[in-house]
């Protein structure tokens, strides 16, 4: 019996690692915002930020750089999903956490305050 010879694409696996991060930032920017709210539990809270660091740890080991990591997360951030805008202080604690990951990121125009939609 012949095996067969898998192709992987060069850039399907930076693809997945994106989409890790991605998801991962999204769920645990939901959480801060819910937190905010009262309506976050810890756990909840911690679950969000493990996942996070583990998606953060896993791309950089896979070769990911931090400026690269934090494109991913403004990228995520500005994408509009039907909701309304992140708040100031959301944005603040996501790239406080964020920066303690070695992440270097800046979600916050600071001429707006809002979002940075414009990348490097």
């Amino acid at each position: 019996m012949i095996s067969k010879i898998h192709h992987h694409h060069v850039g399907m696996h930076a693809t997945r690692i994106s989409e890790d991060l991605q998801r991962e930032i999204w769920g645990f920017a939901q959480a801060v915002i819910d937190e905010e709210n009262q309506g976050c539990a810890d756990n909840r809270m911690n679950y969000w930020k493990s996942r996070l660091t583990l998606s953060v740890e896993h791309a950089k080991a896979k070769g990911m750089d931090a400026s690269e990591i934090a494109h991913q997360c403004v990228l995520t951030l500005c994408r509009s999903r039907g909701s309304k805008a992140l708040p100031n202080e959301s944005l603040s604690r996501i790239e406080s956490y964020l920066q303690t990951q070695g992440v270097p990121a800046k979600l916050k125009d600071s001429a707006t305050g809002s979002i940075q939609s414009g990348l490097r």
